[in-house]
């Protein structure tokens, strides 16, 4: 019994981890990420061209990776094309946004998956962090 809280105690413990990670990275002003950012000229002050801030992300649909998408925790998951419906929550703008993509990149993806076949999987669960469409 106490084998099945010590496993479920990890798993919350990895989780709450990865969320600490994300929340220190984003505060941080010595890790800069110049992929989706550009530099002002007052105090060399970075902007994001992006102005949507993502909390958290309710993300539900259907479509097409090249890498497998398992039920639990997946990193780095991409969508190359099908059909998403995305709720965010977003800090600037404040609030919760709706969108309709399709395709998908996303960073933390907690949720359940099936394969529907031929590398399509249905999705549906929570992204952590910024989730873009993919181009």
């Amino acid at each position: 019994m106490s084998n099945k809280f010590l496993k479920k105690g990890l798993v919350v413990g990895i989780i709450i981890l990865f969320v600490g990670v994300s929340v220190l990275s984003s505060v941080s002003s010595k890790d800069v990420k110049v992929s989706n950012e550009r530099i002002e000229n007052n105090n060399n002050a970075i902007k994001p061209l992006d102005e949507y801030i993502h909390i958290f992300s309710l993300v539900f649909g259907t479509g097409y990776s090249r890498e497998p998408v398992i039920s639990g925790m997946n990193l780095f998951v991409h969508f190359l094309y099908g059909t998403f419906t995305v709720r965010s929550f977003c800090l600037k703008p404040f609030g919760w946004h709706y969108y309709a993509w399709g395709s998908l990149r996303m960073g933390i993806f907690i949720g359940s998956s099936s394969n529907t076949g031929n590398d399509y999987y249905s999705i549906r669960g929570i992204a952590l962090g910024d989730v873009y469409e993919y181009f």
